[in-house]
C-alpha cells in the first residue's frame, strides 16, 4: 500500500523518465531520505493518500488549516491537469480535408474546411458525418466559427471588396449569408455576455456586434489593428500581437473601448477568461515570459512559464486552461494549467499542427489537416 505524501520529503524535478516529476521513498528500517524506490507524483494512490491526509488537517481547527487547505485544492488541481494531458487521443475525421476550424452548440460539434466548402459533424467528437454548405460568394478562406443563441456563425473573408457577410445555420447543416455591415472581415468570432462579437481585419479598426448573427452594429476600436476578445467580470477584454504598447483594449459594453495604459509588448495571440482569470499567451518561439494573467483586464501580471509559448490556441473548460502550441517547424504540444501561470506539458499525438480547438460536452476537441481521415480529430474525454 501506498505511504502517504508527507513520508515522503524528496521532491524532484520532471525529467525524461518522470515528466511529471518523482518521489524519493523510503520503507521501515531505513534512514529516512534513503532511496528506496521512485514514484511518479500525482499516482492515484499517493493523490488519494494525501487527499485524505490534508482533509483531516483542514478540519482540524487548527492556525495552518486554511493552508492546508489550499493544498487539498491544489492537490486535486494537480490529479486533474494529470489525468486531462494524458487523455487526448486522435480520431478519424469525415474525411481528409484542411478542418479549420470547431466548435461545440446545440448538443453537437461542428466543424468547417478552410474553403467553407464542407462542415462535419459529431455528437461526440468520434464519429462525424458530412455535408456540403453552397457557396455563393464564390472563393471564401474560413476565419473563425462560434456558436450562440441557438445559432452557428462562420466567418470568412473573399476576394469581392466590400463583401464582409457571415454564414449563419440553426443546425449545422443547412447555411445562409447574412449581411454584417462590417467594414472588414470579421477574424476572430466569439460568442460573449450573450452576443457575438469580433474585431475586424488588421487595418480596419472596428468591432461587430449581434445578438443572434442577423442583425450587427459596429463599433470604432482605439486604433487600426484586430483584437482577439474575451469576457469576464464585468468587463470584455481584447489583445492584439502588433505593434507597440498597449497591446490590450477594455470595455464595459463591447461598444466604447479603451486602451489599458501598459501592457508588456509580445505577439500575444490568444485569450481566455476561466477560474476568475483573463489569460493571454504569446506566439513568439523562445519567450522567457509568454503568458499574462489578470482579474479585471486593467492590471496584468508577466509569467515566465517555462513551456508556454509559440500558442495557436487556448480554451478554458472543467477547471484547466488547455493550450496547443505548434506552428511553422514546432512541433505541436498540449499544455494545461488550473490558474493560468502553472503549466503543465505533454506531448501531442504526432507532429502534425492543429487549427481549430473548442471546448463542450465535457471535452476538448481539436481538427486540423491531418495526414490521414484517422488522425484529424484529438479528444480528450
Amino acid at each position: 500500500m501506498a505511504r502517504g505524501i508527507q513520508d515522503k520529503p524528496n521532491v524532484s524535478a520532471p525529467t525524461t523518465e518522470y515528466p511529471s516529476g518523482d518521489i524519493t521513498d523510503f520503507a521501515a528500517g531505513v534512514d529516512p531520505g534513503t532511496p528506496v524506490d521512485r514514484e511518479v507524483y500525482a499516482d492515484f494512490h499517493q493523490f488519494y493518500d494525501r487527499v485524505f491526509s490534508l482533509i483531516g488537517k483542514t478540519f482540524n481547527g487548527l492556525a495552518d488549516n486554511a493552508i492546508n487547505g489550499f493544498e487539498l485544492v491544489d492537490g486535486v488541481a494537480e490529479f486533474l491537469i494529470r489525468k486531462v494531458n494524458t487523455s487526448f487521443t486522435l480520431q478519424t475525421s469525415s474525411s481528409l480535408d484542411s478542418w479549420t476550424d470547431v466548435v461545440h452548440g446545440g448538443g453537437q460539434f461542428v466543424a468547417v474546411n478552410g474553403s467553407c466548402t464542407k462542415v462535419m459533424r459529431s455528437i461526440d467528437g468520434v464519429s462525424w458525418v458530412e455535408s456540403a454548405i453552397v457557396t455563393p460568394v464564390g472563393f471564401a478562406l474560413m476565419l473563425s466559427l462560434s456558436y450562440g443563441n441557438g445559432a452557428f456563425v462562420l466567418s470568412f473573408v473573399t476576394l469581392t471588396p466590400g463583401v464582409n457577410d457571415v454564414y449563419r445555420s440553426t443546425d449545422g447543416i443547412n447555411w445562409t449569408i447574412q449581411a454584417t455591415g462590417a467594414s472588414g472581415s470579421l477574424t476572430k468570432l466569439r460568442f460573449l455576455n450573450g452576443g457575438f462579437i469580433s474585431s475586424t481585419i488588421v487595418a480596419n479598426g472596428f468591432v461587430s456586434k449581434s445578438a443572434d448573427g442577423i442583425t450587427w452594429s459596429e463599433f470604432p476600436l482605439p486604433d487600426t489593428r484586430s483584437y482577439r476578445l474575451s469576457y469576464g467580470n464585468g468587463v470584455y477584454v481584447g489583445v492584439t500581437g502588433t505593434g507597440a504598447s498597449p497591446q490590450v483594449i477594455t470595455s464595459l459594453d463591447g461598444e466604447t473601448w479603451a486602451f489599458v495604459a501598459s501592457t508588456p509588448v509580445q505577439p500575444w495571440l490568444s485569450i481566455e477568461f476561466g477560474n476568475n482569470t483573463f489569460v493571454v499567451t504569446s506566439f513568439q518561439l523562445g519567450a522567457a515570459n509568454d503568458v499574462m494573467t489578470s482579474s479585471d483586464g486593467v492590471n496584468w501580471t508577466l509569467r515566465s512559464s517555462g513551456v508556454v509559448e509559440n500558442v495557436i490556441d487556448l480554451k478554458y473548460g472543467t477547471g484547466l486552461f488547455i493550450a496547443i502550441r505548434g506552428g511553422a517547424g514546432t512541433a505541436p504540444v498540449l499544455m494545461s494549467s488550473p490558474n493560468g501561470y502553472v503549466w503543465t506539458e505533454v506531448p501531442a499525438p504526432d507532429t502534425n499542427p492543429w487549427t481549430g480547438f473548442t471546448f463542450g460536452g465535457n471535452k476538448f476537441v481539436a481538427v486540423r489537416l491531418g495526414s490521414s481521415v484517422a488522425d484529424s480529430v484529438m479528444i480528450a474525454l
